[in-house]
């Protein structure tokens, strides 16, 4: 008889991944598994500028510093007071999938992953984490809990990431570089933001000038923004440029 164990195990989906890349730091000493599909999933995603870009490029790092022979088998630690993280690679299909069995899917595939995992596991409580409604329902249809991820909700308005920073003070050489250059200006060549995002937006000025400009996290650079004329009209409110800039 299975040992019981207290610890759950839950199973990611990628848009977990995607949208918070840190993740797997956040369930404290239970253990994850990751099936292969969502691997190869975060392989399509790691070429880009978006946010979920720089989020599947992170999480591959973070765990190919966890790697050793057992990621693939039993598991390596996540860390100090954390748990176990393992890579499930391709099983065949449940035979209590039924249907879902006829349609190769990722989704499918990662049903069928926490399928035989709770039947190997059967002392431990097992839980699918998506941000997919549709696969939390057809999680729940066969039996297996399901729920979103909800650990980075923000807890105040005050933490709410408006995408716009302003940099008061910028020294009049810098902007006027930004102006000059196509190609964009480093960041060590006047000032360093350790904590800029991929794609964030900046105003810089001072009492004489001032620019926008957004982070190309892929050179550590700024890139100047320029006006766009929609259907005839320039906008002239700088939030609205940098808005554009980010649908296009």
């Amino acid at each position: 008889m299975p040992k019981k164990n207290f610890a759950k195990l839950f199973v990611l989906d990628t848009n977990v991944i995607l949208h918070d890349s840190s993740c797997i730091t956040h369930f404290e000493e239970n253990d994850i598994a990751i099936p292969i599909t969502v691997l190869e999933e975060l392989d399509n995603f790691k070429r880009g500028n978006e946010q979920i870009h720089f989020n599947a490029r992170d999480f591959l790092r973070i765990l190919d510093d966890l790697t050793g022979d057992q990621l693939f088998e039993d598991g390596v630690s996540i860390g100090k007071n954390k748990g176990k993280i393992r890579v499930i690679v391709g099983k065949d299909w449940h035979p209590e999938l039924g249907s879902l069995s006829t349609e190769d899917t990722p989704d499918h595939r990662i049903l069928n992953v926490a399928m035989w995992l709770k039947e190997d596991n059967k002392g431990t409580e097992l839980i699918i984490v998506s941000k997919d409604t549709n696969l939390r329902m057809k999680a729940k249809s066969l039996g297996i809990p399901a729920q979103d991820y909800t650990t980075d909700k923000v807890e105040s308005v005050e933490k709410i990431y408006t995408g716009v920073r302003m940099i008061e003070g910028m020294e009049t050489e810098f902007i006027d570089a930004l102006y000059n250059s196509n190609n964009g200006v480093a960041l060590g060549d006047a000032f360093d933001i350790n904590d800029a995002t991929p794609n964030e937006n900046f105003i810089l000025r001072n009492n004489h000038k001032s620019a926008l400009a957004t982070y190309d996290d892929n050179n550590n650079q700024l890139l100047r923004v320029r006006k766009q004329q929609v259907f005839g009209i320039i906008s002239k409110k700088r939030r609205t440029v940098l808005c554009g800039k980010c649908i296009n």
